[in-house]
Formats: structure tokens, C-alpha cells, sequence
């Protein structure tokens, strides 16, 4: 009985150049980065209000300005920058 021959089918993704698998991986480098300093954010802010003598008003006020609201921003910002789709040239 005759063995099947091992033949695979060429995957050419393989070989593009090297920057267009980087420009693949930049989706989830940016999703990182953005949920990595989203989290700066709110840590800073937490930290700044709580050591800064102030009202309570003012203390809420400082922990929106200072890291609710740039954290959001940022993480918002990285989603959609990260999940937008590579350009076809």
C-alpha cells in the first residue's frame, strides 16, 4: 500500500516582511499600555488625594480630576486605537 505524501500547502503570511508582522502585534501592545497607564492613573490619583490636606469635597473633586477621569480617557483612547484595523496597501 502507497504511504500518502507529505505535502503542505505554502502559508505566505509567512513570508511578508518583518513590518508587517509587527503591525499585527501593535493592536495588543497598545491595549497593554493603555490598561498599564489607566491604572498609573488611578493609583497616582488615590495617592495624590489622600496625602494632599484638603476637604472631602475637595479630595472628591481632586480623585476625578487627577485619576478617574485621565484613567478612563486613557483606557477608552487604547481600545479604540488598539482595535482599529490595519491599513491594506
Amino acid at each position: 500500500m502507497r504511504q500518502p505524501s507529505i505535502i503542505r500547502p505554502i502559508d505566505r503570511r509567512r513570508f511578508c516582511s518583518s513590518d508587517a508582522q509587527q503591525i499585527d502585534q501593535l493592536g495588543p501592545t497598545i491595549l497593554r499600555v493603555g490598561n498599564f497607564l489607566a491604572i498609573l492613573f488611578l493609583f497616582f490619583g488615590i495617592v495624590f488625594t489622600s496625602f494632599v490636606p484638603s476637604t472631602i469635597e475637595q479630595r472628591i473633586g481632586s480623585l476625578f480630576f487627577f485619576s478617574l477621569i485621565p484613567a478612563a480617557g486613557v483606557y477608552a483612547g487604547s481600545h479604540l486605537t488598539g482595535g482599529m484595523p490595519k491599513s491594506e496597501d
